[in-house]
């Protein structure tokens, strides 16, 4: 039984090598691609394109995210267009798809994966834990456990399905709608956030997903779900015995199910202001090293420091001066990975600012640098210290290097007017070969190979070495 066991295991890992040897294979052969794979962003010097399924062509392609566990996996999130039949594709009418790639087998998805309401965000789980986490429009917490096998889930009838059986529509391991009201959200998930300690010097691990027993090392952590009215709720995701017949205690758990969410604490945020005055939260994020602090991005132009255990921060509230008499919404957060106490906060006014966690306003403010136009989303890199990307909302790329020049960016990328727009980006976490995903408004995905233009050195331990210091110098300098 044992070697009946490892057989199938060394096949399962083989096949995976042999699929990606035959990709590679396939893209180097194919000549029409020599043009197309000049990636036509400054900063980046190949590109690849990733088509959506034919089954999700008639879907919205909304965002895009980096596993940090696994940096050659991406999740895109696909939401039904208007006007979908019922029935047709993997998706059920008014519900939503999550799509897993791998970026060593770009020619399919390696999941689909399915909810009954559209998916608003999406995380992978952290470490090697095999899991992604979704919200949805109707306030629920969906949880897929990626180590199921497909005999678990069986094709729904009359639902049309790509021929390869890892195809089929995987429905949520767990999810929140079976719990009670006052253990669940009521309102839209806006913002999902695993709360981990990361930092580069983890190195994120570049194997397969299996379901060996070290794929299950750190499977109990802890996830945060912000909601559109201001309620945070702290899960626990937490490894139970599976049972064939469903379990009665374990509501939302699917039959033979291994995983679930375990409801540990909740937050009002819309009483966090000091002030007094209730706001609405728009995104979170946990202190990188010390998850006790939690950051809340409002639509009142303000990031409201908490903590989960001790008493009050201070500060307690980062107001930048812009936007001391003209409120506006905070659309992002993002902690610089190697300089875990600063942090940058993009707005809907199209500021940018960076602050240190120890003081109340920012250490710079970017007013100029797109016109005023609101930046939905900007994210520290993991490959270099200093370097940080923004988008805005008419698709322009904006690419930093602080320690080469802090007035602005060093370099940008507008789509040309016949070019479908970027709706959303996701940078990896890799040092070693790092990329940005792309969304496009024609639901194409899109991976560009970040080049020597952000200053990443050949040598992979001259960051820490030389460019570090120049960037800790830089902070200090503010």
């Amino acid at each position: 039984m044992g070697s009946a066991v490892r057989l199938a295991s060394f096949l399962k890992r083989a096949s995976q090598v042999v699929s990606v040897l035959l990709e590679e294979n396939a893209a180097q052969n194919d000549v029409s691609q020599t043009h197309s794979n000049q990636s036509p962003i400054p900063f980046c010097s190949t590109r690849m394109k990733i088509e959506p399924p034919k089954e999700l062509r008639g879907c919205i392609l909304t965002s895009v995210e980096y596993s940090h566990a696994h940096p050659h996996l991406i999740m895109t999130i696909h939401s039904p267009a208007a006007g979908r039949d019922e029935g047709e594709g993997p998706v059920p009418k008014g519900g939503g798809a999550i799509c897993v790639w791998s970026t060593r087998e770009p020619s399919q998805p390696q999941f689909y994966l399915v909810s009954q309401s559209p998916s608003v965000c999406g995380s992978f789980g952290p470490i090697r834990t095999p899991l992604v986490f979704c919200g949805t429009e109707d306030g629920c917490v969906l949880l897929w456990d990626l180590r199921e096998t497909v005999t678990m889930h069986t094709r729904p009838p009359g639902v049309t399905t790509p021929t390869s059986h890892t195809h089929i529509p995987r429905p949520p391991t767990f999810s929140t709608a079976a719990l009670s009201q006052k253990y669940s959200h009521q309102s839209p998930i806006v913002s999902l956030s695993p709360i981990t300690t990361s930092t580069p010097h983890n190195s994120p691990s570049s194997h397969l997903l299996t379901d060996d027993e070290s794929a299950t090392i750190g499977l109990s952590f802890q996830l945060a779900s912000l909601d559109r009215s201001g309620l945070l709720i702290i899960w626990v995701a937490v490894e139970t015995k599976p049972h064939p017949q469903g379990s009665e205690s374990d509501l939302g758990l699917i039959p033979n199910g291994r995983v679930k969410l375990v409801w540990s604490a909740a937050l009002d945020t819309t009483r966090s202001s000091p002030d007094s005055i209730p706001v609405q939260s728009l995104c979170v994020r946990f202190h990188s090293i010390d998850t006790n602090h939690i950051f809340f991005g409002t639509d009142e132009g303000t990031v409201v420091h908490c903590t989960r255990y001790s008493r009050r921060p201070i500060p307690r509230l980062y107001r930048s001066h812009a936007h001391a008499h003209c409120p506006c919404d905070v659309t992002s957060l993002s902690f610089s990975p190697w300089q875990p106490d600063y942090f940058l906060a993009s707005y809907s006014n199209g500021n940018i600012s960076l602050y240190n966690i120890k003081k109340a306003n920012p250490l710079v403010v970017w007013t100029e640098s797109t016109n005023g136009i609101a930046v939905s989303k900007v994210e520290w890199a993991w490959h270099i210290p200093g370097v940080f990307l923004a988008l805005d909302g008419h698709s322009t790329l904006y690419l930093w290097n602080l320690t080469e020049n802090d007035r602005g960016p060093t370099h940008s990328y507008s789509p040309a007017e016949d070019t479908p727009a970027i709706l959303s980006f996701s940078l990896s976490p890799s040092s070693t070969s790092p990329s940005i995903a792309l969304c496009r408004s024609n639901s194409t995905i899109e991976i560009h190979q970040l080049s020597s233009l952000t200053g990443a050195p050949a040598d992979s331990e001259t960051p820490e070495k030389l460019l570090l210091p120049n960037f800790t110098n830089y902070l200090h300098s503010l």
